[in-house]
């Protein structure tokens, strides 16, 4: 079903493609239409481009569907998982979780451990970026990818971590997520950090605690559970889709 959806969002990208001309994606219109063809090729087989095959004008890994990006670090978190992290014990596990932290501090606080995120300084203390092909964008997507991918297999694992509500779970874990995602940037111009250390919080200990609640609260009542299903089958198609739109 993902490779289905994938291919549909590229091809949508590429339907709307030259209705996206406005400032910023001077490149459009001056892209032949056998170019535009080689594109979605790469695109349906998440084939990542460098700036220099841009054919839109933002440098991204799709250039017809830039949201693609998080699902190729997702397949490269896979290939790892299944061939050496699926083997390691928990306590390993772990270990390359709090290690995934200090990457996600690294990006969220600006600390630029590496040297690797002076180009993003329109972009610090956040979590922005990851959909392109160089070496700042590459860092931050696996900075992006690596804590929430692998602090989720551990909370597999860690079974005896799930929080029980026994009324009320779905509620109480929507209501966390549309607070956390509804917060505009805090701090300002004066205290930027703030926002970093905001982003670092949620995604570090609330997205988790999330995760737990909802594996360990039962859903009641028929109609919970099949709008939590419906939900559930209709956000990834969403969103691999929607960015051709954004261009427009």
């Amino acid at each position: 079903m993902r490779r289905i959806l994938r291919y549909l969002g590229t091809l949508i990208g590429a339907f709307w493609f030259y209705f996206g001309s406005a400032p910023g994606f001077e490149l459009v219109m001056q892209t032949p239409w056998w170019k535009l063809l080689i594109f979605v090729v790469l695109g349906c087989l998440m084939f990542p481009t460098p700036p220099s095959m841009d054919i839109r004008g933002w440098q991204e890994i799709n250039s017809l569907n830039g949201a693609s990006w998080s699902l190729m670090w997702e397949y490269v978190a896979n290939i790892f998982y299944a061939l050496i992290i699926r083997r390691l014990p928990t306590v390993m596990l772990g270990v390359i979780v709090a290690m995934s932290a200090f990457l996600t501090l690294d990006l969220a606080l600006n600390w630029d451990v590496f040297s690797l995120l002076e180009q993003r300084q329109w972009a610090r203390y956040t979590v922005i970026g990851g959909f392109g092909f160089t070496p700042d964008q590459i860092y931050i997507g696996v900075c992006r990818l690596i804590y929430p991918f692998f602090g989720g297999l551990l909370l597999y694992r860690l079974s005896k971590l799930r929080i029980r509500l026994p009324h009320g779970g779905m509620l109480w874990c929507s209501v966390a997520i549309a607070t956390a995602l509804s917060m505009p940037c805090i701090g300002g111009d004066e205290h930027p950090w703030l926002n970093g250390l905001y982003c670092a919080l949620v995604i570090l200990l609330l997205f988790p605690a999330i995760v737990a609640t909802g594996a360990g609260s039962p859903l009641v009542g028929k109609r919970t559970t099949a709008l939590c299903k419906f939900l559930g089958l209709i956000s990834y198609p969403l969103y691999i889709t929607h960015y051709p739109m954004i261009y427009v």
